[in-house]
């Protein structure tokens, strides 16, 4: 969508300072976003990011802005603005690190009980940052868009609207896909239970963790990308690490508790018995 000379222009436009270099990452295959680190000579480096979907800035913004005062290790400054062709910008001050999941198999166990304490209080002081009386999107200013007050309204609404989608779609085997839904429409009472909304990542994940490793230590330096965050349950972003790392290694689970219990307690129970269930 954008060539290395626009991308270019139009940093130097907004800051007004020459670029030595850009380097793009994450995934632009996807035509999702295009970012980049940007190089100057005596300046720092910055992430620079165009949102090429809608909506998606309006989240980052009221999150960042959330967390810009507090002691999480998410980037504290930041600008934006839109460009002449309607896509969003912004700006971030750059942190150092590669992603987890890019040294994960490099790692000894005992490393990764380390890392996975510090993945827990990351994610513990993301959640315990403040309560929220409402669900789901908000908008730049961290007002709520759709005035959800019941997460058990948010999440039959959310998972309607998915299984729709996906019932519209052609698959071999649509048969099983109803079953699974009808599966999850029986558990629906067990979402009663969560009646507490929390800022919540939503992509908390070994892509979006940042890891500096220095003399032959590893620590979480950073965690990034927050278009997806909205205040929601949080134990919706404990889930995806069950599934993504604790299934298979209980010992990360153990530690990234130990870490997230020093900022909160989840409902443990609730959780196991949705998203564990046989």
């Amino acid at each position: 969508m954008y060539s290395k000379e626009n991308i270019i222009d139009i940093i130097e436009s907004i800051l007004k300072i020459k670029v030595v270099k850009i380097i793009p990452i994450g995934h632009h295959e996807l035509n999702r976003h295009c970012v980049y680190i940007v190089y100057f000579e005596k300046l720092n480096p910055i992430v620079f990011k165009i949102f090429c979907v809608k909506n998606r800035i309006n989240r980052e913004i009221a999150s960042l802005n959330l967390l810009k005062y507090t002691n999480v290790k998410s980037p504290k400054f930041f600008i934006h603005g839109i460009l002449n062709d309607g896509n969003e910008w912004m700006i971030y001050d750059y942190i150092d690190g590669v992603s987890l999941d890019s040294i994960l198999e490099r790692l000894s166990q005992n490393e990764l009980n380390t890392l996975f304490i510090q993945v827990g209080e990351e994610l513990g002081k993301i959640h315990a940052v403040k309560k929220f009386d409402f669900y789901g999107n908000w908008d730049a200013s961290g007002n709520s868009i759709n005035n959800i007050k019941s997460y058990y309204e948010y999440f039959i609404r959310s998972v309607e609207m998915q299984i729709c989608e996906l019932i519209l779609q052609e698959f071999d085997d649509k048969r099983f896909l109803l079953d699974v839904a009808d599966k999850i429409r029986k558990n629906y009472s067990l979402i009663k239970a969560i009646n507490e909304s929390r800022l919540c990542h939503n992509d908390f994940d070994g892509r979006n963790i940042l890891v500096l490793c220095q003399k032959d230590q590893c620590n979480v330096n950073g965690i990034v990308d927050f278009e997806q965050s909205f205040p929601g349950n949080k134990e919706m972003d404990i889930a995806r690490l069950y599934f993504r790392y604790f299934l298979e290694n209980l010992e990360l689970e153990k530690s990234f508790f130990k870490g997230y219990n020093k900022w909160g307690i989840i409902n443990i129970v609730v959780l196991i018995q949705f998203f564990l269930k046989d």
